[in-house]
């Protein structure tokens, strides 16, 4: 729910470009940390096979609501405003030069990380961390990776998250009708039941992580996806708890 103007009462209030962005990846920090914890507990408490699990809380139900509604859920290239001024590349200093240097474009360097650069120890630390996430070459396939981010940036609203992974799940299947479908009704109704057991456990993780339970461990299991990718899993909802708490809080997709 923030807003630009929340970000101006900080700056109002004393803190610099440096002080918001921290204060933002502190936040969104935390939710990293708090399901990684939910998912690795519950993955524990499946193995163990005996330990008391609380009661699954209800999963989102009906079409998701996006925080940019005239643009909407879509696999369209957007662009991302940042509400902050990006650091100006020229005049970063090498502590905010080493951060971006490990970057995944070598390219060119978007207005993302370079708003994020304001704060560059975590920046320095948050994006090798995510790219292990993302792109390690085995366990749970990329595609199942990008469509369990995809459903957890529909679900938080997250137009600009929701438009990069959808897109690349997309090009990774061959088939748009999982991500139609998602767009449309949330996690509801997905054929392939290894599908829909991925967006109900990215569901639960995403909304409330600690009714993620062995029960949701075992359908995983049931459905044919082994521990390890379950692990997987967890820690591509987890860093997504972080990247779109970041998206939403320091600017806005637009077309």
């Amino acid at each position: 729910e923030s807003r630009p103007e929340h970000l101006g009462a900080l700056a109002a209030a004393g803190l610099d470009a440096h002080g918001i962005v921290a204060l933002s990846q502190l936040i969104a920090l935390v939710n990293y940390q708090v399901r990684l914890l939910a998912g690795l507990r519950a993955l524990a408490g499946g193995a163990a096979g005996g330990a008391a699990e609380p009661p699954s809380g209800p999963l989102p139900a009906g079409a998701p609501v996006p925080v940019d509604a005239d643009i909407g859920f879509t696999t369209d290239v957007l662009d991302w405003k940042p509400w902050l001024t990006p650091v100006v590349l020229e005049d970063a200093t090498e502590e905010q030069r080493l951060a971006l240097a490990v970057t995944p474009s070598n390219i060119a360097i978007g207005a993302y990380s370079l708003v994020l650069a304001h704060e560059p120890e975590s920046l320095l630390h948050r994006t090798p961390l995510f790219n292990g996430i993302m792109y390690a070459p085995r366990g749970l396939p990329r595609a199942e990776r990008e469509f369990a981010t995809a459903v957890e940036s529909v679900l938080n609203g997250c137009v600009y998250c929701a438009s990069v992974h959808a897109r690349r799940f997309v090009e990774l299947t061959g088939g748009r009708d999982a991500v139609d479908l998602l767009f449309a009704q949330g996690i509801a109704g997905q054929d392939d039941p290894r599908r829909q057991a991925i967006a109900q456990a990215a569901a639960r993780l995403t909304a409330t992580p600690a009714a993620l339970t062995a029960e949701d461990v075992a359908t995983l299991r049931g459905a044919g996806v082994e521990d390890g990718e379950i692990l997987d899993l967890v820690l591509a909802v987890a860093i997504f708890a972080w990247a779109n708490r970041l998206m939403l809080s320091l600017g806005e997709a637009v077309r």
